[in-house]
């Protein structure tokens, strides 16, 4: 049964429960590792995205200030003036967006920036589990006895 996740606790346990959620099994083995490392890939992802949309923004800040100050000091058609309304209009649009995503990812940017030792103790726990997950892939077993030889299966009538 599933563990359901409580909104208002972001922690160590909530972590570990969408990990726990988001398990992916590859031939009907579990593989742990990806759980944990999808959860630090969402983390490093949206980081990279609340960048972006920073970087967009100030870009679009530039656009409108070049625009407004064309519209400012040079001479134009009327033609012109509405070509840069369009293109006021577009840029205006872009900085709207740029924003939103700035602001939709910041909680968990800030958030990965609070718990930096949490993450990288996910970090380590991945590391762990990597390799416990290839020492599982090429298990061999070695009999202790001598009770599976050719000769002991024949005698028990098996």
């Amino acid at each position: 049964m599933p563990l359901k996740k409580k909104k208002a606790d972001i922690g160590i346990s909530t972590i570990m429960i969408w990990c726990f959620e988001n398990l992916i099994t590859t031939g009907g083995i579990c593989i742990v590792s990806e759980g944990i490392e999808l959860f630090l890939k969402y983390l490093r992802e949206t980081a990279e995205l609340n960048r972006i949309g920073e970087a967009n923004e100030n870009e679009e800040n530039n656009v409108t200030q070049d625009l407004l100050h064309s519209i400012e000091i040079e001479p134009h058609t009327y033609n012109e003036y509405a070509k840069l309304s369009k293109m006021l209009k577009v840029s205006r649009q872009n900085r709207r967006n740029a924003m939103n995503l700035k602001e939709q990812t910041a909680p968990v940017k800030e958030w990965s920036e609070q718990n930096l030792p949490i993450i990288r103790s996910l970090e380590q726990l991945l590391n762990t589990v990597r390799k416990l997950e290839r020492k599982s892939e090429n298990r061999v077993y070695t009999p202790r006895t001598k009770i599976l030889e050719e000769d002991n299966v024949k005698s028990a009538g098996i």
